[in-house]
């Protein structure tokens, strides 16, 4: 890992870097990822890189103990999808938790090197989780989308550094909804493996594809970032509080919208209505408290507002075809 990155703190010596995680270390591990740590009085770093034939998946997490400024290099020429989490700073971490976040940003670049310097603030957690991939997986998508994907590899291949978007930029719902499948079959492990590079080949096409729309409207005009914020706002606060839905009434006045339009917006930018976004992300926040705590399952139940165990079996059923008393069983046999 030290040959890759290249980082030095201004109150520290250079890291040293272990293959192992710390101790102190609770949030997601990849399964069958490559892991590498650092760890001082500063905090805690942690790189898990699941490599693929045609790209690399990174997911970093950056703990901090204390305010530092860090110098991190990287010497060889990449092409990242990255995704940012934009306000990525979390004071109420939860393993598995993009409840955390309020906004999700992305680019798509190519670099001849990395050298930046990087502010880490005291008492915060960030989070990453970059995609690597290979010039394989763009000519596979050259034989279906080459008007989109050809400008973009001559630069790679004529050494100009070049970024997709001129800034990060908020992904589509396409966009949004291809990461949650991916990163869900990342924190599940990987059970089939053609799915997971085709999803992640389809997430790169989507970001082409929203490259294209946005440039055929000339980019996001101020109205609609304007509603790309609101509804992160929304649905930070449907993350707030996974035990109750407050009804979407409720939700549009807090960002003084019409209840129809602002139902319309939460679907245009999520994929799904208000309610069912709420409720997809308690049950997944449920299953991670089966797979990582001994509570009992009738206290998750009322943790995520179930009215009894019935009901919640009733859901997790439904959702993940299994009892949650059968998919706990079976997941830590």
């Amino acid at each position: 890992m030290n040959d890759l990155f290249y980082i030095r703190s201004n109150r520290g010596d250079f890291f040293d870097w272990w293959n192992k995680l710390h101790k102190s270390y609770s949030g997601l591990i990849i399964p069958d990822s490559t892991l590498h740590s650092v760890h001082g009085g500063f905090g805690d770093m942690v790189f898990q890189c699941l490599p693929r034939p045609w790209f690399d998946v990174w997911y970093n997490t950056y703990e901090m103990l204390r305010r530092i400024m860090t110098h991190s290099t990287l010497d060889y020429r990449s092409i990242e999808l990255s995704f940012l989490l934009k306000n990525k700073i979390s004071y109420d971490w939860k393993p598995f938790g993009w409840a955390s976040y309020e906004e999700m940003q992305l680019n798509l670049a190519h670099t001849m090197d990395m050298d930046a310097k990087v502010l880490f603030e005291k008492n915060t957690i960030y989070t990453t989780c970059d995609f690597h991939f290979k010039p394989e997986a763009l000519h596979f998508l050259m034989l279906f989308i080459p008007e989109l994907v050809e400008p973009f590899l001559n630069e790679y291949y004529n050494e100009k550094d070049h970024f997709l978007f001129n800034t990060e930029i908020f992904p589509s719902s396409e966009i949004n909804t291809t990461f949650q499948l991916v990163f869900y079959q990342l924190k599940n492990g990987i059970r089939n493996q053609l799915l997971f590079d085709v999803s992640c080949l389809l997430l790169l096409a989507f970001v082409f594809l929203w490259k294209a729309e946005i440039s055929q409207r000339r980019g996001l005009n101020k109205q609609q970032a304007a509603t790309n914020a609101a509804m992160n706002i929304v649905k930070q606060y449907l993350l707030e509080d996974l035990s109750m839905f407050k009804g979407v009434d409720e939700y549009a006045q807090k960002i003084n919208m019409s209840t129809s339009s602002f139902k319309n917006k939460f679907v245009g930018t999520f994929g799904v209505p208000p309610h069912k976004f709420w409720d997809n992300e308690r049950l997944s926040q449920a299953m991670e408290m089966l797979l990582t705590t001994d509570e009992a399952v009738k206290n998750i139940a009322t943790t995520f507002g179930y009215g009894n165990v019935h009901d919640f079996d009733r859901a997790f059923k439904h959702k993940f075809n299994e009892t949650p008393t059968d998919f706990r069983k079976k997941h830590l046999e």
